[in-house]
């Protein structure tokens, strides 16, 4: 989560909220709209509701603002895999580092690695990598790096519905994604 004292990153965020036009949706009582997803892009721990994350997904005019929203804040890429891989990946690689994802000694459980470029300076790597395959998309918080090593580790318990869709599709070599 952004520091409430960093005026250049609310600059930021207020520059890219009126490059967008709000057009919220009503849904239940709750208004859904601009607003919240750029909230939603900002903060690496928010999840959406159900309701929600199916209006993102249906919703032509909020997808488009979401995807725009995901290439303004992007620090990096993290492309599909080469059309030759078997569809059961262990590493991915992007611009600047790794992703391993390893299964551990208990059954369903897993480790996975990032790993980035200790040549980039700590204040630029990302907080959230966001994974998607056609309409299915998965939002994940990156831990603290070490800036020693430039490695942080997160174990995923695919037993979970969240975390068993993020490593599907991390491990899916068609689905791409990015560090935001």
């Amino acid at each position: 989560m952004p520091d409430p004292s960093d005026d250049e990153f609310f600059d930021r965020a207020y520059a890219i909220l009126g490059a967008v036009e709000d057009a919220p949706v009503r849904r239940r009582g709750r208004v859904f709209g601009v607003a919240e997803l750029v909230r939603y892009a900002h903060d690496p721990d928010m999840e959406l509701t159900i309701e929600e994350t199916n209006l993102l997904v249906t919703d032509r005019h909020l997808s488009a603002i979401y995807r725009d929203l995901r290439r303004r804040l992007r620090v990096v890429d993290v492309p599909n895999v080469a059309a030759a891989s078997d569809g059961d990946l262990e590493r991915r690689s992007f611009p600047g580092g790794t992703i391993d994802v390893f299964e551990t000694v208990r059954a369903g459980q897993w480790r996975m690695v990032v790993t980035f470029d200790l040549s980039l300076p700590p204040a630029t790597w990302p907080k959230q990598l966001v994974l998607e395959l056609g309409d299915d998309f998965a939002k994940l918080a990156i831990p603290e790096v070490d800036e020693f090593s430039g490695e942080t580790m997160l174990l995923l318990d695919e037993t979970r519905p969240r975390d068993a869709k993020i490593l599907a599709l991390l491990r899916d070599p068609r689905s791409h994604g990015e560090f935001l």
